[in-house]
This record gives structure tokens, sequence and C-alpha cells, in this order.
């Protein structure tokens, strides 16, 4: 198993005086490989659960193990490589530095690697997934030259470019319209496919959901496997 989630919970303090309980002993199993999508209403604990899960943020409780390591007794340094070796991000806006082109915005995760041959090759992974995402030929610009479409193609691109073994989306579609959507999402089901990277798809889009392997509602703290109908 890649992914175990045992029993994690999550509360938000509001105010002074009051808390919200987002995540309760809730439960996940993901294999490598596998496609997971997961809907619910905003403020259901959705991003709050990808951030766990990407170390971004801790559980309140439980226990997050990752090829069968307990993630959740990593130091702060051991996390930092963890996510960047292990984890790509996608984010609903792309976040991609404004100063920056979107080849060397694509380079960024390589930054931390000391060996001089895997940083070549993943400056020549870096020109395949540019080429296969088709923005190649805008590797020299500005984030604010390019098209939002353009731009999360490239935000792709760098969540892959160490070759992590999960990918988590964040609404990854929620700023594009319709056909930016669904190329999108037809690039994160084939890589998934092509690349066998395991993918966490959080989306308010019920189509782009269908297609995960497995599909769960969020609801009240915890995951309900929802059962395809045909």
């Amino acid at each position: 198993m890649l992914l175990v989630l045992n029993k994690i919970s999550k509360t938000y303090t509001v105010g002074k005086s009051h808390s919200r309980k987002v995540l309760s002993d809730l439960f996940l199993e993901v294999k490598a490989g596998s496609t997971s999508s997961i809907i619910g209403p905003s403020g259901s604990g959705k991003t709050s659960l990808l951030n766990i899960i990407g170390t971004l943020d801790q559980a309140d409780h439980g226990q997050l193990f990752f090829k069968e390591k307990d993630i959740t007794t990593y130091s702060d340094k051991q996390l930092a490589f963890f996510r960047n070796s292990e984890i790509g991000y996608i984010f609903q806006r792309h976040f991609l530095l404004p100063q920056y082109t979107l080849l060397d915005n694509v380079l960024l995760p390589t930054l931390p690697l000391k060996d001089r041959s895997l940083k070549e090759e993943r400056k020549s992974r870096g020109t395949a997934l540019l080429k296969t995402l088709g923005i190649w030929d805008q590797r020299h610009q500005k984030p604010s030259d390019l098209s939002l479409g353009e731009c999360q193609r490239a935000a792709v691109a760098r969540a892959l470019i160490n070759q992590p073994s999960l990918i988590l989306a964040d609404e990854p579609t929620g700023s594009l319209d319709q056909s930016n959507s669904e190329t999108l999402a037809d690039l994160l089901f084939e890589i998934n496919e092509t690349q066998n990277t395991a993918l966490i798809l959080v989306t308010h889009d019920v189509e782009i959901a269908a297609r995960a392997n497995q599909r769960y509602l969020l609801k009240n703290g915890k995951l309900e496997l929802q059962i395809p109908s045909f």
C-alpha cells in the first residue's frame, strides 16, 4: 500500500471560544498507481485533508503511513525531503513565480538536489514534460505572458519534475474554462496511466471525479466510498 491514513482528526479554532472539527477518525488507503477523487461541500475539509497527506499541515491525532513508514514521526528536515521527492502538488492557482521563466519555474523543485548528474537528468525530464504538455515553445516566457491554461500545465510539469509517487491535485481545474478543464483532466489521468503515479484529486466537477478508480464523499469528517451507478 502506498498511503494509509489511520484515525486522522483535525479541529480548527474559530475565534476565542469556538472550534470546528473537519476530520474525525478518518481512514484512507491508496494503492500505488491508483486514482482517487474526493468531493464534498465547501468547508468540509477537503483541502485540509490534502494538506495533511502532503505534510503541509499536521493532524491533531492519527497516523500517516507512506510506503509503510510513519511520516508523522519525521523531523521538519525529513518532511521537506519527503515532500520534494515523493509528492507532486497541484493547486487551484498555479503559483508560478512571476520573476522566473516557465522553464525555471518547472525546475525549482530540483534546486535542493546535490547530485549534478541527477540535476541534468531532471532538466532533461523537464524538457520532455514541457514538450508532452504542449508548452515547450513558451519555455522562456514569464507567467504574465501566458494563458491560465498554459500556466496550469506548467504547474503540472513542476509537480512531476522529481518523479513523485503521488500527485495531490486540489481543484486543479477550478480556475479554467471547460475546454482547458477537460484538457488538464485528460493530462492528469494520462500521467497516471503512463507513469503509474498515484493521483488524489479534490474537485467539485462530478464528471471528472467519476473518472477515478475510487470515488469518495467527505462528509461529517469521514470519507464515504461512493458506489458508481451504471
